[in-house]
């Protein structure tokens, strides 16, 4: 048998057998039966071989076909070509459990006042930037046929083998800018996790035009309503992905573009917080909500008594009822340099006031630089963290997360605020 000839039989073997059945054990009665033809030497005659059931002949592996083929090649000068058959039986395909997995991904970072990553849609994958946002629950990117989404990475449904059309259409409003689109359904992947059948929305308009990243991954629970599609969140837990049930966000304040801190699912990254000391707080609804039982400024107290705050990764400031937060406002002798935003001269920052809340009789302290940013804009100002709202809840932006380790416990419902082994503006 020449060279070409027995890499040929070999090829044959392995596309056709190998890997069906384990051939390390004798084949099951039923499966594979070969017919087998032998041409031999110049002169000879064509012969019929009967019909041999592999579990008779015992060929147990692949490496006794290759022994008996060169055998009878060196015995009798003979060519051996065989012509295999399947035969009708029952098969069972391999099944493996699902592998839960944690991974992360690195962050970027516009002024330490957005962060945002990638993650991809679809069959073949398409690729979008997304604010990973622990303030709502919807997953949204732009549609390709969005009428005002300039310069944004845009979903083909068309394309995406995996798509499924909802024949829905929703309309979301935020805090700052809204959403109107369309529902449908594909493979999601985050940092290599991959959810199947993950219930999304595609734009088809919106007032994100002034934001680098093009849609949003909501990371809180879907409401409790029957028109609601279903957040990543529960998918994480009913297709059991991730190795812990929980996901971990760092976002420094060195002002890196490329390297605004990361995000992990299914664990956390010891070497930037204790995991040891970790306290859990008990969230009290679908929206990451928190108690806030007291809130200081310096040593004043403040109105927030028992009041209600969500941890927000999706808002920047530190928000609260407008008649409230403009008292302490007022105080810190800020001016309102743009709507709704106020400034101090940044020479002043050292002397402003300690801002404390406390959550299950812990204090969270904030300094004057922690809640503060330089501003391009107004050169010699610096921008507070704090801002009004029109509700009656506040929100912990990353004003106040990017201070801490915030953990998010996806099973148990549950959030901590760990305190920081590295240096925010350098690590």
């Amino acid at each position: 048998m020449s060279h070409q000839r027995h890499l040929q039989l070999l090829r044959f073997f392995n596309s056709n057998l190998y890997g069906k059945r384990p051939w390390c054990t004798t084949v099951p009665s039923g499966f594979p039966v070969a017919h087998c033809t032998s041409n031999l030497s110049a002169g000879s005659r064509l012969q019929e071989l009967k019909e041999v059931n592999l579990d008779a002949c015992k060929m147990g592996s692949l490496a006794t076909f290759l022994v008996i083929s060169s055998l009878a090649y060196f015995v009798s000068g003979t060519e051996l070509k065989f012509k295999l058959h399947r035969k009708e039986g029952t098969f069972k395909p391999v099944t493996f459990p699902t592998v839960r997995r944690s991974a992360s991904l690195t962050f970027k970072n516009l002024r330490n006042e957005e962060y945002w990553a990638s993650l991809t849609i679809g069959t073949p994958p398409q690729k979008f930037e997304a604010m990973f946002d622990t303030g709502s629950h919807l997953l949204w990117v732009p549609n390709r046929n969005c009428s005002n989404c300039y310069h944004k990475n845009m979903f083909d449904e068309s394309k995406s083998s995996s798509y499924v059309d909802l024949n829905r259409s929703i309309s979301i409003d935020y805090a700052i800018g809204y959403m109107r689109g369309r529902c449908g359904k594909d493979v999601v992947n985050i940092a290599g996790i991959e959810v199947k059948d993950q219930e999304m929305a595609t734009a088809l308009e919106g007032a994100f035009q002034e934001n680098l990243f093009d849609g949003i991954v909501g990371l809180s629970f879907s409401p409790n309503r029957p028109d609601v599609l279903t957040s990543v969140l529960e998918n994480f837990l009913s297709q059991k992905l991730l190795k812990r049930n929980v996901m971990s966000f760092y976002m420094n304040r060195k002002g890196d573009p490329k390297d605004g801190g990361e995000f992990v699912l299914g664990g956390w990254n010891k070497n930037l917080f204790d995991p040891e000391k970790i306290e859990y707080i008990q969230t009290e609804s679908y929206d990451w909500g928190i108690k806030i039982e007291s809130m200081y400024f310096g040593k004043e107290k403040g109105y927030c008594n028992n009041c209600y705050a969500i941890a927000d990764t999706g808002s920047t400031m530190i928000t609260g009822p407008i008649n409230e937060m403009m008292i302490y406002i007022n105080k810190l002798n800020a001016e309102e340099l743009e709507d709704g935003y106020h400034f101090v001269k940044c020479d002043r920052v050292d002397s402003l006031p300690d801002w404390t809340i406390m959550i299950s009789g812990k204090r969270f302290t904030l300094k004057p630089w922690d809640y503060t940013f330089t501003n391009s804009s107004h050169p010699g100002y610096c921008m507070l963290g704090f801002t009004g709202n029109y509700e009656t809840d506040w929100v912990l932006g990353t004003m106040f997360l990017s201070n801490y380790y915030t953990v998010f416990d996806i099973e148990k419902r549950r959030v901590a605020f760990a305190p920081l082994k590295v240096d925010k503006r350098n690590y």
